[in-house]
């Protein structure tokens, strides 16, 4: 850990004494670049020039100066080795996250010496984010609901002279012969349509051949069935370090019939499938909560979609998390610039309120993030289910490099997120959001302006009634290896730069962002849920020790956490005097 990370002794009137040997990784990932359909990042690639996907992962190592491509070109199960990897150098043999009571004389040296003991091991379960991307286009909304990619077959044919007597129609004439075209056979393809038009059918689109992403007749391009599959193998070897969300697509699961399911391909199922992969206090489930991300082509609470207010009435009665991509960036539709023509949107109307963000909402870009993305579409859902558990991921993102605290993506978050705030009314009297989270995930502190605007935050949290709430609604998540993609610093380093940044306003806000808030968020503070969890992870690895140890090192989780929040209430009883 760098030198600042040692003991910082800051004068109060009461000091927490807790052990808090955990760091949790609220949000990270381990699938393979092979589960995103081509279209999606040659979207990515300045003049959408289609090229390989392993010349891609190429060019992002090149444009970043680090391995993320080439960790991109590695299986899910090599990916999630190398994650685990990565939090053991990072934590091994330190006592970053210990505080106690120290023996009365000690200098500050011996403090440190004491902290970064080789006897310690923090140990860091990182929650993992999947991502189901097949249906991520116009096409995949019901009643279509189609992939993006097809399987078809073409014609081969070949030049043949034509027989004295045969009939010459559809002939050409070539060097004295007569020829016509015979079909010879028909090879196997993949293909997308490139749309041209917001209303017409998929297949009016241009053909655009995609055949080497099944090679050889053997799948190259990883569907979500299969990312899901290889994501459960992982956890299976990697238990309690790795905790997986599954992906959840309205688009997939928008079938009401449970007799309406494809078993095999998953291409479309009943909209509570998925459930019972979840835990929960009656389900022994190996998952933790759902991952969405409406920049695949679809809104938060969306009319063609009508199954999404079972989804979340669910989520909401059974308290599964839900975290959420909540920010202008990162991977998304490829047919975004067409929504706007979809939802015939009037892009000459201004907006009803100030807009201070990093793009023009009208531009047909700026319209897909303003109406699709950006936080304010969530409110819609937490008005009908308030209780919810959401965590709006990234807090804003890129905002806090180009705009800062003053970006209204981030002045809406904080909104959302402030249970004190009467949200509106119903039958039952004032509405708050209780379980509304954010997370810091995928920052770049290397960037000296995204540190400006991260620090002054965390200032206002520690002095501003504005932001003090988010010291408990603040979750801590690398979005390791994706970070990398965006330039941001190596794993280890990233948590110092945080750890420093937080620490500089709050040395107790890294124990609540990495610590309690998170566990609380994904309900990792339940005893119940927890021994629910392990008995599904048991079932999985006919109870390996791994599994076991892990498990035996989880299950003081809870009691950690209801010391730690013990010991903040008593600091601020005590500042208060």
């Amino acid at each position: 850990m760098s030198p600042g990370i040692a003991a910082r002794v800051v004068p109060v009137k009461y000091k927490p004494k807790f052990t808090a040997d955990f760091v949790i990784d609220a949000h990270s990932h381990i699938q393979s670049g092979v589960t995103a359909p081509l279209p999606l990042l040659w979207d990515q690639v300045p003049g959408n020039v289609k090229m390989p996907r392993e010349l891609i992962a190429d060019l992002l190592g090149i444009k970043n100066q680090n391995d993320a491509g080439e960790i991109s070109k590695n299986t899910i199960e090599t990916i999630a080795e190398r994650l685990v990897k990565e939090q053991n150098e990072t934590y091994k043999g330190s006592k970053l996250l210990e505080e106690k009571p120290y023996k009365e004389g000690m200098t500050d040296l011996q403090k440190a010496e004491e902290l970064f003991t080789g006897k310690a091991h923090i140990f860091s379960p990182t929650i993992i984010m999947p991502m189901d991307m097949d249906f991520a286009h116009i096409a995949g909304f019901p009643p279509e609901s189609s992939t993006i990619y097809h399987e078809d077959s073409k014609d081969t044919v070949e030049m043949v002279a034509v027989k004295q007597g045969e009939s010459l129609d559809g002939a050409v004439y070539l060097d004295g012969t007569y020829y016509k075209n015979k079909t010879k056979g028909s090879v196997e393809r993949v293909i997308y349509y490139e749309r041209s038009d917001a209303f017409a059918a998929e297949n009016r689109g241009d053909v655009v051949d995609v055949s080497d992403e099944k090679p050889n007749h053997v799948w190259k391009y990883q569907a979500y069935y299969l990312q899901h599959e290889a994501t459960v193998a992982a956890v299976k070897k990697n238990p309690w370090s790795l905790i997986p969300m599954f992906h959840y697509d309205p688009r997939r699961w928008c079938k009401l019939d449970p007799s309406e399911m494809d078993k095999k391909r998953w291409t479309y199922g009943p909209w509570d499938f998925p459930f019972k992969y979840i835990a929960t206090l009656k389900n022994a489930g190996m998952f933790i909560g759902f991952k969405m991300y409406p920049p695949l082509g679809y809104k938060p609470l969306d009319p063609r979609l009508p199954n999404l207010e079972k989804f979340y009435a669910r989520c909401e009665a059974e308290g599964i998390p839900i975290l959420t991509h909540c920010s202008p960036g990162g991977v998304g539709t490829h047919e975004a610039t067409f929504y706007h023509k979809l939802d015939k949107a009037d892009l000459t109307k201004q907006p009803d309120r100030i807009v201070s963000c990093m793009y023009d909402p009208s531009t047909p870009l700026g319209y897909f993030y303003d109406e699709y993305v950006h936080p304010k579409n969530w409110r819609p859902v937490l008005m009908k289910y308030p209780k919810l558990k959401l965590c709006l991921a990234h807090f804003g993102g890129a905002e806090w490099k180009e705009v800062g605290i003053a970006s209204d993506w981030v002045e809406e978050i904080t909104n959302l997120t402030d249970s004190n705030i009467v949200q509106g009314q119903n039958a039952g009297g004032e509405i708050h959001f209780e379980n509304v989270y954010t997370d810091v995930s995928c920052y770049n502190l290397k960037d000296g302006r995204t540190r400006r605007n991260v620090a002054e935050l965390f200032r206002e949290m520690d002095s501003s009634r504005r932001y003090s709430h988010l010291q408990d609604k603040l979750l801590f998540g690398v979005d390791w290896y994706l970070s990398l993609v965006t330039g941001a610093p190596a794993y280890q380093e990233f948590v110092e730069r945080f750890f420093d940044t937080m620490s500089e306003s709050d040395q107790w806000q890294w124990y609540r962002s990495a610590v309690v808030n998170p566990a609380v968020f994904y309900r990792l503070d339940n005893s119940i849920l927890l021994k629910n969890m392990n008995s599904a992870l048991a079932d999985a690895t006919e109870k390996s020790s791994k599994q076991q140890e892990g498990f035996e090192r989880i299950k003081t989780l809870p009691t950690r956490v209801e010391t730690i929040r013990n010991e903040f209430a008593k600091l601020k009883q005590a500042s208060k005097k």
